[in-house]
Parts: structure tokens; sequence; C-alpha cells
């Protein structure tokens, strides 16, 4: 009797224990396990057959890798490795796609696709990165900060690029050592001894009549030939203290495009204070810089390989580069200041971005004041730059995919979002005719797209039924009708699989956690759940769905909100929402 007394009290603690009601603060602020743990980073095996997450429905203190056969719908707990393993091999292919290269440890490989293949291109302790192929098969590489040129056909092995750290010995000679010679002067010291030289040696006086000395290196010795040939020399161009990043050669390798960032001086960061330390002792934390400090400062340089000389885009050419914005009406003696000086925008140009034969150069730029983006045609050769668009947004321009760089279609088209309309929304732009056509339009927002493999279909994550409900749909290129391939109301975050035939579905509502499920790559199919993540106790509570509702402000515009009414309302009284 006394042990089923004690059993019924186990189980009845147990299904306290497991109840939520009644709700309160104390209840929801705790550690958010208590809900369960919903799956997330979800990646697809290169045969599209297993889907690979992180999941811990067993309330462990770190979520485990798990995996999903697609065919049985069956999870089972994966290697920690398994995933990385299985994964698609990122490789950067040649225009038909027969060759990719890839980094492995700081070195390149070749990978014929259709033999499996794979070759060493590089075995050297410094790391080779950035491998590309160019137009007609040729390599360029990154090694440090220079681009080299392979020729994997003949061996060749060609130097792009000279780029050297630190300041150039002509600009700063305060930094050569005391007493050594220059080009421009040398010591007395070092001119009595040359002097002494010549006059003591009759060999040195024979070189000198023959027209110098020789290059060390250069006469007859082991294994070579005197045959006068000069080496190549590329001028080098000194990066000083500036960081350089984005660095792209051009699919024809004539030319070498590459930022350099000059960081903000004289800046002072904030400091957080961490009171709980190992130490005991209150320790700072260095935080970010105030707002309004002063910014890094970026110039966008192209480098023309067989001319061996480089200059600076020039951003002064811009259209409405000095624009102000009109917050600055509001302080006249700034808007007379500014005016006055009738300075230049200061932006930040992104890489350039070439289409595939190198026929035509793009580059886009942000002006720091937030108030600007720009699209822009190069001519390399020149550094001329002709407007394409244009987006400008008196508060902040940005929103889902805009101030983003453009992505080509083919050689003659790219795409991009702008939200022109006020809306974020998906365009395209020919090159050859200067058409620019808006493929969606609407009150809603394009949040995300992907390009399929073949190019001929745009698949597009947006919020067109509602502001807070996302499904996935698929668009043509060349415009058309917006077909949704997601039917479940609510947020639909989807990963596509490799061969483009299913959806991972991380998918939530207002009362349901996020979980995952899977569908097929079709208008109509059906979504199947695959994990169940919420606790008990959880589940024990009776979540309301609001309403959804919207009204016009004072400016005729929609706004939506959420309304959990009164369940039960008194007949005289406000009810409380």
């Amino acid at each position: 009797m006394k042990k089923l007394s004690f059993l019924f009290f186990l189980f009845a603690s147990a299904a306290n224990a497991q109840q939520l009601a009644p709700l309160s603060v104390q209840k929801i602020m705790r550690d958010p396990k208590w809900m369960g743990t919903s799956p997330d980073e979800y990646r697809w095996s290169a045969d599209s057959k297993t889907v690979f997450f992180n999941w811990n429905p067993e309330n462990k203190d770190k979520s485990q890798p798990y995996k999903l056969n697609v065919a049985t719908q069956k999870v089972d707990k994966a290697e920690k490795e398994e995933a990385e393993r299985s994964a698609a091999i990122n490789y950067v292919y040649n225009k038909d796609k027969s060759l990719g290269l890839l980094e492995k440890g700081g070195d390149i490989y070749l990978t014929n696709l259709k033999s499996k293949k794979e070759t060493r291109l590089t075995n050297t302790l410094e790391r080779e990165n950035n491998a590309r192929f160019l137009y007609n098969n040729e390599i360029v590489f990154q090694r440090a900060d220079n681009v080299y040129q392979l020729n994997f056909s003949t061996g060749e092995l060609t130097q792009l690029t000279n780029f050297v750290k630190g300041k150039s010995e002509a600009a700063s000679p305060a930094s050569r050592p005391a007493g050594r010679a220059t080009a421009q002067g040398a010591s007395q010291q070092d001119l009595w001894l040359k002097n002494d030289q010549t006059a003591l040696f009759d060999i040195i006086k024979k070189r000198n009549a023959e027209g110098g000395n020789r290059t060390m290196g250069r006469g007859r010795g082991f294994g070579m030939v005197n045959d006068n040939v000069k080496p190549r020399v590329i001028k080098p161009i000194h990066l000083e203290d500036d960081f350089m990043a984005g660095l792209t050669v051009s699919p024809d390798g004539k030319y070498v495009s590459y930022r350099l960032i000059k960081q903000a001086a004289g800046n002072k960061n904030t400091i957080v204070p961490n009171y709980v330390t190992a130490s005991g002792y209150t320790e700072d934390i260095n935080g970010r810089t105030k707002v309004g400090e002063s910014l890094s400062i970026s110039t966008t340089y192209v480098f023309d390989v067989a001319k061996d000389s480089v200059y600076a885009i020039n951003v002064s050419q811009i259209a409405g580069i000095k624009d102000l914005p009109d917050y600055v009406k509001d302080y006249p003696k700034q808007l007379e200041e500014r005016t006055k000086k009738n300075e230049d925008r200061k932006v930040n140009l992104n890489v350039v971005n070439w289409n595939e034969n190198g026929s035509f150069a793009v580059i886009s730029g942000r002006a720091q004041d937030n108030k600007d983006f720009w699209i822009l045609k190069l001519e390399p050769a020149t550094g001329k730059l002709t407007l394409i668009d244009r987006q400008r947004d008196e508060a902040w321009v940005g929103g889902p995919g805009v101030s983003r760089d453009i992505k080509w279609l083919d050689n003659q088209r790219f795409y991009f979002q702008s939200e022109a309309t006020g809306y974020s929304h998906l365009y395209t732009y020919n090159v050859n005719t200067g058409e620019k056509k808006q493929l969606t339009s609407g009150k809603w927002e394009v949040q995300q797209v992907q390009l399929s493999k073949d190019k001929n279909t745009f698949y597009i994550s947006g919020n067109k039924e509602h502001p807070g409900i996302t499904h996935f749909y698929k668009l043509k290129v060349n415009g058309g009708d917006l077909v949704q391939i997601t039917s479940m109301k609510g947020g639909n975050e989807v990963t596509l699989s490799p061969d483009e035939k299913w959806l991972a579905i991380n998918y939530s509502f207002m009362d349901k956690p996020w979980e995952l499920y899977i569908q097929a790559n079709k208008p109509g199919a059906k979504a199947v759940k695959i994990t169940k993540s919420t606790s008990a106790e959880f589940d024990s509570y009776e979540w309301r769905q609001p309403d959804l509702v919207s009204f016009k402000n004072r400016y005729g515009d929609d706004v939506y909100a959420r309304v959990y009414p009164s369940k039960n309302p008194h007949p005289n009284k406000p009810g409380p929402v």
C-alpha cells in the first residue's frame, strides 16, 4: 500500500511538473530549453538523398548532428563529420564545367569532373587561394598578395602583379638605413670607397668599360646560358599601411582589380565592464566606436597587366555624388558650409564584377551616408563610369537584397533587387540594349533570390500573401507568372536540394515553433512534418492564435498587427487586448 501511494505521488508530481498553466513571467523567462529545441543548420548531401541538421530532442547540453533519409523519411543520429563528407564539393568551374578547382590545405587542386582525376597544382609553404579559370581555360590564383597565371597545358607560371607591403623607399627616404647609397645620392664614405675600389682593381675598370658589373647570377654558371635574356620586370605597387581586399582578375586576364582600405585614425572604442571574471576583478571589454566616428575609407583600383600601370577609379564622375541629404536643410549652418565646400560624398565601391567572357564590367557602390546606391558600367581601359541604376533613400537605402552586388544571368544580362517602387523587387538589365526589366511587383517584398542551375528559373522567397507569411515561389528569368510552391501559412525558410527536386522547409507559425518539413519541389505537393521538438510542458498549454488585422495610418499606408482579444470579456467593461 505504501508503494502504491508513493508511486501515485511520483506520477502526480510528474504530471504537475509538465503543466505550464497558469502562465507567468517567471516560467516563460527560464532557459528556452523548457520549450524544446528546434532543429537548424540544414544542409544537403551531394546526391540529394539526405538532409543533415542539428537537433536536441533529448534536451542535452548542446545539439547533436542528425540526418534524414528523404526516401524513407527516417531520422537517425549522424556522425560528427558525416555531413561534411557527404556535402557537395564547392568547385570553381570552367565555362563548360568539365574542370573544377579547389583549395585544400592552402594548395590548389584541379579535378577532371568526367574522369574524376585530381591533380595537385601547387605544393608550397605559402597559401594559394582565390583560384579561378580564365575564359581560355588558363588558371589564375592568389599567393600572398599577388596574382599568378598558370597555363597547365604547358606548365608556364606567370606572375601578373607585384604588390609590396609598406611604403616605397623613394617616397620615404627617412626609412632608409643611414650611410647607404641611394639612386638620388650617396654618403661621402660610399663615394670614396667606390672610387678607391676602381683605382685598386683592374677587373672593376674592365667591367666599367664594358658597361657595368654583371648582374649577380646572370653570367655563365652551372646549368645556365649567357643568352642576354633580360628578366621580366613588373613595377612594384606599394600597399603602404592599407588592407587589400577583393582581388579580382578579368576573365581575359587583362585586368586586376582590388580595393585598398584605410582604417580610420583617432577613433576611440567604448568600454564595457565585465563583472563575471576568472580573476575576481572587474575587467574591460572593448566595444565598438561611437556612432558618428570616422569611417574607414576604401579605394578601388584597376591594374592593366599589359601596360603595367594602375589607376584608382575616380568617384567624382558618379551621378549625384555631390547631392546632399535632405536632412541638412534642417541645419542652415551645416547646409551653408557643405554647399560652399561642394565636396564629393565618400563612397565605398565593391569589386569589379565581370560577365563570363570579360567583355563587360559592372561595379556597384554605396555612399557612406547611406543615402545612395549606384550600379555603374566600367570601361576598364580608361576608368570611365556610366550610370546604369541609382537608388536613393533619404532615410536609409536598403531592404531585402538591396545594395548588394549584381549577379550575371549570361553575357548580356544581370539581375539585382531595387526598392524603386518602395518595395524590394527583382529586376534584370541588358547591357547591350540598356533595357531594365522589372520581374516582380506589388506591395510585398522579395526576400531571397536563387538562380536555378540551368539559369532558366528564379527561386524566390517573398511575403506576397501577407507581411508575416513567407512562401517559396518560382519565376522564369524572362518574366511571367509567379508560381507558389509552398502552401503552409507562416514562415517557410527553404533549403533547396542540389538536384532541385526537394525542399527542406524550416516552418513555424504564430503558436508553433520551428520544425523540419520535407516537400517535393512541385506546386501543391504535400509538406511532410519530420521533427517534433516541443516539450510536454509546452504542449500542455493552450497557445492562442491572434487575429491578424490591418489599418490605415495618417499617411494612408497599411499597418499590420496581431491582436489577442480577451477570451471572456466582461459585457459592461473594456476587455484587455
